[in-house]
């Protein structure tokens, strides 16, 4: 039994980010938002990351416990058989304490670079009026890839890019490796996330020099 739970949650997890990206997609596109809030709050759920932070804190919880407990029985009621383990979940929970707790304080995952110079409420700020259509390709291996688009931001598959910054588009195609490399904020180079690009690009080239 615990075998098929096991099993059923792997498969839910490695499904559900394409589940929610295809209900969030039309009410994205559609502006289906509270008007107090910004499309960028929906970007984020595109990825699981408000997910993603409470798994972690939860995780690290988890092992906060048995670190607690271990440090009762070894030390308080001298039990030194439980001292390996003790120092085992203790050196996992202060070495991961640091690096969760940046991931969980980061703004909005979803603005990659854009979040390690802005806050959370400008870059709130930066996208409160805009409004995103979404880009519909022709080419058949392009049309479940989620691309949208604004007056000064680009999203593709839940990650957000702001257009203003993007420059020095680059097409590669080497062997099997197909792909979009630009240069964007901070002269840091990143690699578009597009899972099928097909058509030796042709599509997305078109598509990214008219953006």
């Amino acid at each position: 039994m615990i075998i098929w739970v096991v099993f059923f949650l792997i498969v839910l997890w490695v499904n559900l980010p394409s589940i929610i990206q295809k209900q969030l997609a039309d009410k994205f596109a559609n502006g289906d938002y509270r008007s107090s809030d910004c499309p960028i709050k929906m970007i984020e759920w595109f990825r699981l990351y408000p997910l993603k932070k409470c798994i972690l804190v939860f995780l690290w919880l988890l092992s906060l416990y048995p670190s607690v407990r271990g440090c009762i029985l070894v030390w308080v009621k001298n039990e030194k058989e439980f001292l390996e383990v003790a120092l085992f979940f203790i050196s996992i929970t202060v070495l991961t304490a640091y690096p969760i707790w940046r991931y969980v304080r980061r703004p909005y995952h979803c603005a990659i670079i854009l979040n390690r110079f802005f806050s959370k409420d400008e870059l709130e700020n930066k996208l409160r009026n805009e409004r995103f259509e979404r880009v519909k390709f022709e080419s058949p291996a392009l049309r479940r890839e989620y691309m949208f688009v604004s007056r000064n931001w680009l999203v593709i598959n839940g990650i957000l890019y702001e257009k203003r910054y993007m420059k020095n588009f680059q097409y590669i195609y080497s062997g099997k490796a197909r792909g979009v490399w630009i240069t964007y904020y901070n002269d840091k180079g990143l690699a578009l996330p597009f899972s099928r690009i097909g058509d030796r690009g042709g599509e997305i080239e078109r598509t990214m020099d008219i953006i």
